[in-house]
């Protein structure tokens, strides 16, 4: 085919013939290959801003949701802590005073 002037020689599977690839719309797998991965990188570059936006909301989201949480717990466990210092007091001997005082 490439003899008689045809650039995209080619098969052509139904007829069972040489053809045209450009005219069957056969594209060369590599060429679309690198279209899809073009295509792929673009649509990267304009979605990361709308990645990062998203990543942040979330976190906010999260640090609104588990501030309260968190303080909660910190209380509690200040609370404990001031149980445990009063009991330990409240359980230790007292002291022996010297005679005169």
């Amino acid at each position: 085919m490439h003899d008689k002037g045809d650039p995209y020689p080619g098969l052509d599977m139904v007829k069972g013939t040489i053809g045209n690839v450009k005219e069957l719309g056969i594209t060369e797998s590599h060429k679309l290959k690198t279209q899809v991965r073009m295509v792929l990188m673009v649509l990267a570059v304009l979605a990361a801003p709308v990645l990062v936006v998203l990543v942040v909301l979330v976190v906010l989201l999260l640090l609104l949701v588990l501030t309260p949480l968190l303080q909660v717990l910190i209380s509690a466990s200040e609370a404990a802590e001031q149980i445990l210092r009063v009991d330990s007091i409240i359980a230790t001997a007292p002291r022996q005073r010297q005679q005169g005082q």
